[in-house]
């Protein structure tokens, strides 16, 4: 199972992940690439 885009921006958003803990969610797949190129355009 993977955590929805909404669920990980709002702990962003209230500072309780950074951007290198979401990347350890994508290593472990519970986060999708896709997801996070939406959240942090390059």
């Amino acid at each position: 199972m993977q955590y929805s885009y909404e669920f990980v921006k709002e702990f962003y958003d209230l500072g309780l992940f950074t951007k290198e803990d979401i990347q350890l969610l994508i290593d472990v797949n519970q986060f999708s690439k896709d997801d996070y190129l939406k959240m942090f355009p390059q």
